[in-house]
Formats: structure tokens, sequence, C-alpha cells
């Protein structure tokens, strides 16, 4: 078989090398840039990880809102936000899973003996 020919596959982008060696300087420039002010939220000004989220999210959120209400005073076509729909048993597993890392965490009051009702003299 004088035809066959052994093809190489393509050349995979390993995506970490990349942004590792910046061969995606934007990309990189980003990462760095995000991370650097996330280090000086939590570190220099003493911000607690749940609220940084919880802006992002907030910040997220209000966009979206003002700019579906933007494109509808401007007459555009809305965006399409399907993907944005919570299923009834994403809710029903999510309560479920909360519910079972709760009762796994409860703490019993004898496990904790700075808490103890003696120490406060009752």
């Amino acid at each position: 078989m004088a035809n066959d020919v052994t093809k190489d596959p393509a050349p995979k982008s390993d995506i970490v090398e990349d942004i590792y060696l910046w061969r995606r300087k934007k990309l990189a420039f980003s990462i760095l840039s995000v991370s650097t002010a996330t280090w000086v939220l939590l570190n220099i000004y003493g911000f607690n990880y749940i609220t940084i989220v919880s802006w992002i999210a907030m910040a997220m959120i209000s966009t979206v809102f003002l700019w579906g209400n933007l494109l509808r005073l401007l007459s555009k076509v809305e965006p399409d936000l399907s993907g944005l729909e919570v299923s009834e048993e994403f809710v029903v597993e999510t309560v479920r899973s909360s519910q079972k890392l709760m009762e796994e965490t409860t703490w019993e009051p004898s496990r904790f003996s700075y808490l103890s009702p003696h120490r406060f003299g009752h």
C-alpha cells in the first residue's frame, strides 16, 4: 500500500501552557489583573470572599437587566435568556444536598467545650 500516508493530528493548543508562556497575551494579562485585584481586595482591604462573589453576581444581574431594558427601549431584539432558567430538578437536588450537608455539619454543644454553659456560670 504505497498510498498509505500517516497524517499527524493537528497540534493541540494547551491553554494553560499558552497562558503561562504569555502566548495569549490578552488572556494572560486579564488573568493576572483579576488575580491581583482579588488579592488586593482580600488581603489589603480585608474583604471576605463571599462579599466579592456577591458583588460580582449583583453586577452581572444588574448588567443583564439594564441591557435588556435598553434593548427594549431602543426597539432592538431582546437577548435570549432561556439558558438562565433554573429547572425544578436542579433546585430539588440543590436543596437535598444542602440539607444533607447541614445535617452532617450540625454541631453538638458537647463538642465545643468553650461554649459550655458551665463556663458562663449557669
